[in-house]
């Protein structure tokens, strides 16, 4: 295979990548499969950015998503969204920024191992399970990560640090989390240059900086910038996911260190272990072979597997700053596993039996392991004859009329400043679902509806299988 069909094939498959799984996200969003609230909250945020200039301001959160996370990332998308305003543009997206992290995937390998194995590896990253659940798990901020950290890994390897920092500070403004790897990575330069004489002063210098710059990062992003939008509050998601271990950060670190057989137990509960597994196993725990990567995966690891808010799944976005990490610890391996043989053949013949086991079970993670709409038994969200009504009762609405309706149906009508899951008042309109488990979510529209409806302020202009339409009296068509 030679270079040019080598990469030829990894731009189609690229390209397929993003095709399927734009196609399964937008029928998701398009069926409302699930009314978890990102995909409001995220397409509300670029709509209210892009058209008043507002800080990512949604009404799910009551705020800019900045009091939230801290996501300077989506400034950068802004131009792109601008193409064609709306939630499926932005799925798209986030297809193809999963996508491109086969690229640098395929540089490492061909580097390492050849052009050959380049194109097989970067296949096995695309048909990773992981990163698919990150794909699959609506929209957010993550996804934007693994491909710049994956660059800058490359990048690092190669000892070319301006690329390197370009890559990383693109991965570090994409959500607070990132400072802690960074600090990690700050780390392990320092104590690579203690053993690597001649790189001795790079090393240094650049883990000095990385681990400065990244814990300025954390500390500015959860103490100064998401306090400054919530008004004087602090990260609130420290005493909502970590509550066991402590409400603020200095009182989770101290838990950790103090506590060692505590912090244990937990992560050796059946649930987390399996997450643990689960990331290794597609690629056959090779990353181990030559761990000192893996060193970078510890923070992200801790905050995924000590929280009690489930984000020890492979299913979801946590697990971003992990794969670049363990794919790069695993191409390593095979090079350190293929160059013990003695002759050409012998370390091609080796290197083709671990791509063949690789590929083995990296399929059959992906076919078997519930988190990824490639696995065995999955069927595409249909638009039913139901969700058909209500999206077209969604385009007749006035663009700048404000709505109270729930989470399922808001991200259908959230390109407007004012679009509420639950009542706000004197909303020119009221759309539910009384079919809908959303309906009696969040909102509670089961309990509030009838004391809102006998003000009288409203009327029915709609009531078609559950789903019903109001309007404020006074409102002018």
């Amino acid at each position: 295979m030679n270079k040019v069909k080598a990469q030829n094939w990894l731009w189609l498959s690229m390209a397929a990548y993003t095709l399927i799984f734009s196609y399964f996200s937008i029928m998701r969003h398009l069926s409302s499969k699930f009314g978890d609230p990102d995909l409001s909250i995220f397409g509300q945020a670029f709509y209210t950015a892009w058209k008043w200039g507002m800080p990512f301001f949604n009404t799910f959160e009551a705020n800019s998503h900045f009091a939230q996370h801290n996501s300077p990332i989506f400034y950068l998308w802004l131009p792109i969204y601008a193409l064609h305003p709306g939630i499926p543009i932005l799925l798209v997206l986030q297809s193809a920024a999963l996508a491109l992290g086969a690229l640098p995937v395929f540089w490492l390998v061909k580097d390492h191992l050849g052009e050959k194995s380049a194109l097989y590896f970067a296949l096995l990253y695309l048909l990773y399970h992981p990163l698919q659940g990150i794909n699959y798990d609506q929209f957010n901020e993550l996804s934007f990560a693994v491909a710049p950290a994956m660059f800058a890994l490359y990048y690092f390897l190669k000892r070319k640090y301006a690329p390197f920092w370009i890559f990383w500070v693109l991965a570090l403004i994409c959500k607070e989390d990132s400072g802690f790897v960074g600090a990690f990575w700050g780390l392990y330069c320092l104590g690579l240059g203690v053993w690597n004489k001649s790189e001795r002063r790079q090393l240094w210098i650049n883990g000095l900086f990385l681990l400065l710059i990244s814990v300025a990062w954390a500390y500015s992003s959860i103490y100064i910038v998401i306090p400054h939008f919530k008004v004087g509050h602090c990260y609130g998601y420290l005493a909502e996911r970590y509550g066991n271990l402590g409400n603020t950060l200095p009182e989770v670190i101290l838990t950790i260190i103090s506590r060692p057989v505590y912090i244990i137990r937990i992560l050796l509960e059946k649930e987390r272990l399996f997450y643990f597994l689960e990331m290794f196993l597609p690629l056959g725990f090779i990353s181990f072979y030559s761990p000192g990567l893996l060193f970078m995966t510890i923070p992200t690891f801790a905050i995924n597997m000590l929280s009690n808010y489930g984000m020890h799944n492979t299913g979801g976005r946590y697990s971003a700053f992990i794969i670049p990490f363990i794919f790069g610890s695993a191409i390593l391996a095979i090079e350190k596993i293929v160059n013990q043989k003695h002759t050409q053949e012998a370390q091609q013949k080796s290197s083709r039996r671990l791509l063949i086991l690789l590929f083995t079970l990296t399929i059959l993670c992906t076919l078997l392991i519930n988190c990824t709409p490639l696995r065995i038994g999955f069927k595409v969200p249909r638009i039913t004859s139901h969700q058909k009504l209500i999206l077209n009762l969604v385009k007749t609405l006035p663009p700048e009329a404000s709505i109270s309706t729930q989470a399922d149906i808001l991200q259908h009508v959230c390109n407007r400043i004012h679009a509420y899951s639950g009542y706000y008042p004197a909303s020119d309109f009221i759309l539910v679902d009384e079919t809908s488990k959303w309906y009696g979510m969040h909102a509670e529209w089961d309990k509030k509806l009838g004391g809102i409806l006998a003000s009288g302020h409203y009327i029915k202009i709609y009531d078609q299988d559950g789903i019903k339409l109001y309007r404020i009296k006074y409102y002018r068509l």
